[in-house]
């Protein structure tokens, strides 16, 4: 299928599927699909419904995943192990 050339140089953002998604979070598809059941209790990233497939879009993965981070305040720095490497 050819797009009008109107549309052709458009740079939107890639979508993840639920298995790209699952990867890149070190979950489970099962587990995703249970947080899309639960979307009423605002659980897991927002989703786009293309007909029956499921999408992610990356702005909306990185909006969910900065929502919950827990900042530690007070926290002492702990010294990494010996066979990790000093971040400079």
């Amino acid at each position: 299928m050819a797009f009008p050339r109107s549309v052709r140089n458009i740079e939107e953002p890639p979508l993840l599927d639920t298995h790209d998604l699952a990867r890149l979070l070190g979950l489970s598809p099962d587990s995703l699909k249970n947080w899309r059941k639960r979307s009423q209790r605002k659980e897991g990233p927002n989703f786009i419904r293309v007909g029956r497939r499921i999408r992610y879009s990356l702005e909306d993965v990185r909006r969910y995943l900065k929502n919950r981070t827990v900042q530690i305040k007070g926290r002492k720095r702990i010294p990494k192990p010996p066979c990790l490497p000093e971040k400079k």
